[in-house]
């Protein structure tokens, strides 16, 4: 016997609902997007409030997104925390922002974590920033990789940063790449930083440049 299932029945329709929502606002139909997010966001769907914000974001509607991603951090939405942190820290609400970083870290969020990571080192929490990079580059953040790697330099602790460097320029970081380069030059291989600076260079890196 099956029975039928109205609870089942609306998630199923909600779900539609919102991939309707999501391939109209990859076709760049914007407007039917926002149209269609929006009936489903009325519905509570924490994803669609998310990815209503975001649009609303885009186009410099700060209040609207903050308004919409609020509801779906509300939600348990990680994404809508972080980019909460990322308006606040802008107005330069540093205090706010660090709440939703954290809020969005506890959850699993690498770019959370990192941003924590430069909010600290900004502070001068040296301490603090090293633990947030470090739990950042553990789930695969190659820019909290060069970060740390820049703290354990400044620790002395060379071989760390190395390998460290060499992980986030294997990753495509320019900024690792020239680091890497400055590690090679200050031991005295010049090719080698060379190559390294050409590199970064490539990737916009003014410095390498000079």
């Amino acid at each position: 016997t099956v029975i039928f299932s109205w609870n089942q029945f609306n998630k199923e329709k909600e779900k539609k609902l919102l991939n309707r929502a999501e391939k109209y606002e990859k076709e760049g139909k914007i407007i039917g997007a926002k149209e269609l997010y929006e009936k489903s966001a009325a519905k509570g769907d924490a994803k669609a409030m998310y990815n209503l914000g975001l649009l609303y974001d885009n186009e410099g509607e700060r209040v609207k997104a903050k308004e919409l991603y609020e509801k779906s951090a509300a939600k348990g939405d990680t994404h809508a925390m972080y980019n909460l942190g990322v308006l606040y820290s802008n107005e330069g609400e540093r205090v706010k922002a660090k709440e939703w970083y954290e809020k969005s870290a506890s959850k699993g969020n690498a770019k959370a974590m990192y941003n924590l990571g430069l909010l600290y080192v900004n502070e001068g929490e040296r301490v603090k920033a090293k633990e947030w990079y470090e739990k950042s580059a553990l789930k695969g953040n190659a820019y909290a990789m060069n970060n740390l790697g820049l703290l354990y330099y400044e620790e002395r602790d060379k071989v760390k940063a190395k390998e460290l460097y060499e992980k986030s320029a294997s990753k495509g970081v320019a900024e690792a790449m020239y680091n890497l380069g400055e590690f090679y030059y200050k031991e005295g291989d010049k090719e080698k930083a060379k190559e390294l600076y050409e590199k970064s260079a490539s990737k916009g890196i003014k410095e390498a440049k000079e």
